[in-house]
């Protein structure tokens, strides 16, 4: 029998939740600081190693395999294991292969260790996702999902810039040490400044409070349900093919956005940093915008009916806007174009891919029966690092033989195709669990 916590007051209460959502905020960001100093630093590398297009692109699509199949076993493992503990070692190990990187000066080796890279860091996101629902009250917890969420755009806004800095007064290896040496230090803090659950500290979880109080506003219990049922959710595939298309649009523009306009349109690199730390800033701002927007629109609803999802209406603009800055990227920035607008298009882009990334991840939460809330964002998130996947090897493929222009207006095509399907699958019921399994 486990031992009875003592609750703790309600100011200790609330630091404890903040410490627990600073010390996500800051882990995550060095997470995808490591898993993205390869990309910030390509140029470089390229120039210096001399490693042509599929190389690179081997290199990419490495890490995204392993970090597409453990971030699936991530979210399993999330309903099963200490959330907090798979994060902090997964930051452990991630900030050692970082470092470990510097060592190498060929394709091999690099494609290897950033595999193990995307290996350790699968857990990470699903293990945030699932402590965040046990901290958060259903009316904030898109907000503070889409709060979490910038993290991403923190590291990938100021990395590029931070990368240029130091490849600049030093060499490219010196990102790989800082970044890997402060994932182990800030790694060991997490491990000790998070609580999986506020019933860790003698209170209630938010998602259980969530649960009842639904059950007794609409006369009946969430029921348990099963991942064969949420399988058969249409639903589910709605999200994850979104979920897909927009992963690897947003993957393949922070990749390969910044060499298309070094290479293909003579810009210079300090313009592709601009270009990508802009994405960045567009994206914390869109994010935040979303997850405010749809916690609004859900608390405006009040409807009975478990049919569409407020959420979704807020992802389909979103990714209009994006596709927009994308057409621009592809048919309107040239050589010429001038630093201003290359940024005034990076941050277009940046704001309509972000919004709905970070809604996909919600409404795969908020669709499942808590229990079962890490397996239905692992699930998704297969999808969608499948997406990036596809936005490694793959995409550079395409690029090889019809230029960055042709594959960026492929991912056009796309797009359009998922604003179809959106639009067309708008009233679909969005609890993946049948509602007649819930009523028994």
């Amino acid at each position: 029998m486990a031992a009875e916590v003592t609750p703790v007051s309600s100011g200790a209460y609330s630091l404890c939740k903040w410490m627990t959502f600073w010390s996500m905020y800051a882990g995550y960001t060095l997470a995808v600081f490591n898993r993205k100093c390869f990309s910030f630093s390509m140029p470089a590398i390229m120039q210096n190693l001399k490693f042509d297009k599929d190389q690179l692109g081997l290199i990419s699509s490495s890490q995204n395999l392993a970090y597409t199949l453990s971030k699936f076993c991530g979210g399993v493992l999330s309903d099963r294991v200490s959330a907090k503990v798979l994060f902090a070692v997964g930051l452990f190990f991630s900030g050692i292969f970082t470092v470990a990187l510097t060592a190498f000066q060929t394709a091999t080796p690099f494609a290897v260790f950033m595999f193990l890279q995307g290996l350790v860091q699968g857990g990470g996101w699903p293990a945030c996702a699932k402590i965040l629902k046990q901290w958060s009250k259903p009316t904030e917890f898109a907000s503070l999902w889409s709060a979490l969420s910038t993290s991403m755009n923190i590291a990938c806004s100021l990395g590029p810039l931070l990368t240029l800095y130091l490849i600049e007064r030093a060499r490219w290896q010196a990102c790989f040490v800082l970044f890997g040496l402060t994932s182990l230090v800030v790694s060991v803090f997490c491990f000790f400044c998070m609580w999986n659950s506020p019933t860790d500290v003698g209170h209630p979880s938010c998602a259980d409070v969530g649960s009842k109080n639904e059950g007794k506003s609409k006369g009946r219990s969430r029921g348990r349900g099963t991942w064969q049922d949420m399988l058969r959710s249409p639903f589910m595939w709605v999200v994850c093919i979104s979920y897909l298309v927009l992963f690897m649009g947003r993957t393949a523009t922070l990749d390969w956005g910044q060499l298309y306009l070094i290479q293909e349109l003579g810009q210079s690199p300090y313009i592709g940093s601009l270009f990508i730390s802009s994405l960045e800033v567009g994206g914390i701002i869109g994010s935040i915008l979303a997850g405010y927007l749809a916690d609004k629109l859900v608390a405006l609803s009040q409807r009975d009916d478990v049919q569409g999802s407020p959420r979704m209406t807020v992802a389909t603009v979103y990714v209009f806007i994006y596709l927009a800055g994308l057409h621009c990227l592809s048919f309107l920035v040239t050589s010429a174009t001038s630093h201003v607008w290359v940024m005034a298009v990076g941050f277009t882009m940046g704001f309509g891919i972000y919004g709905p990334v970070s809604l996909y991840g919600v409404m795969a939460i908020e669709a499942a029966p808590t229990h079962l809330s890490g397996t239905s964002h692992a699930i998704v998130s297969l999808a969608s690092n499948i997406g990036a996947i596809l936005a490694g090897l793959p995409f550079s493929y395409v690029a090889k033989h019809f230029e960055w222009k042709g594959a960026f207006i492929i991912l056009e095509g796309l797009l359009i195709g998922i604003i179809v399907l959106k639009v067309a699958a708008r009233n679909l019921e969005y609890k993946m669990v049948p509602t007649k399994k819930k009523l028994q």
